[in-house]
């Protein structure tokens, strides 16, 4: 009766040791995403804080009134940015190992479909303070005041444009700086310009639906969800009213899309994030 329940204890005990050298290599993954993202987040928030209110008050990205207070969030932002930028990394090697394909393509775009269902409610808080600089209120009064105008359901306002948002920056980023299909160990994640290359060619393609995030996130909690099709639809009649000639009218759709210092920060942020990860897993 004692060697039997010797036996089972020892085997017990090589299961927990499985399962410890099974987690090992994810947890430190993981911890190495959220460094790259922590660091990434905190340089560039008075950039990310500037470019929502030139996109929701349709205004100049250089203008001083997009700089004012520029950590404001900030504490929100760590953790919603961290989360969305440092974990895009060892997500993308973990969907690599685990899903029935080798193609970056399909990994990219679980790891968008996650980021973008997990961290809604966090990025919405975030810009509901952005979009009210002039009031003086901590996360948590953010939260308790969009809980009594709309209920735990306008936490995820703007879900599914985010979702597909991040599912296309997802699959273009993953599939430009690793090729069409890449070994999950591999270290080969490209250089620096070709993952910045790869992240401006992700945010170009999912600026349009960035767009209609940023104008349903910035809508007043009083009215519905503004829906894609209103969205847009104003958006073509204001390129339209813009200029009679097509180069202005390109030129004002650019701006509005925030195709050139958004791409910018989003292509040199993932650059800088990737680099960190891959530094940070030499010393795992």
């Amino acid at each position: 009766m004692g060697l039997a329940k010797g036996r089972m204890h020892r085997q017990r005990a090589i299961r927990r040791i499985g399962w410890i050298e099974y987690l090992s290599p994810m947890i430190a993954n993981m911890s190495c995403g959220l460094v790259s993202g922590l660091a990434v987040t905190g340089l560039l928030n008075p950039v990310d804080k500037a470019l929502y209110l030139s996109i929701t008050k349709e205004r100049s990205f250089l203008l001083r009134e997009n700089f004012v207070r520029p950590y404001q969030g900030l504490t929100q932002t760590l953790i919603q940015r961290s989360l969305s930028t440092g974990l895009y990394f060892p997500l993308e090697t973990c969907f690599l190992k685990v899903l029935p394909t080798d193609s970056p393509f399909i990994a990219g775009q679980a790891v968008g479909m996650v980021t973008g269902l997990v961290l809604t409610p966090l990025a919405f808080v975030k810009y509901q303070i952005w979009g009210h600089p002039d009031r003086n209120r901590s996360f948590l009064r953010h939260c308790r005041h969009i809980l009594n105008r709309g209920g735990t359901v306008l936490f995820f306002r703007g879900t599914p444009v985010t979702c597909v948002r991040d599912a296309i920056f997802g699959a273009t980023y993953a599939t430009f700086r690793r090729g069409a299909k890449d070994d999950a160990d591999s270290k080969d994640t490209g250089s620096f310009f070709r993952n910045m290359m790869a992240a401006a060619a992700g945010t170009a393609l999912s600026s349009p639906i960035n767009y209609v995030r940023n104008m349903q996130f910035s809508a007043s909690l009083h009215v519905k969800t503004p829906r894609i099709v209103d969205i847009c639809s104003l958006l073509v009649d204001d390129v339209r009213n813009y200029s009679d000639k097509i180069v202005p009218r390109v030129l004002y759709l650019q701006r509005r899309l925030a195709i050139g210092w958004g791409t910018f920060r989003v292509a040199f942020g993932m650059a800088i994030g990737s680099k960190l990860y891959e530094e940070c897993q030499k010393f795992t």
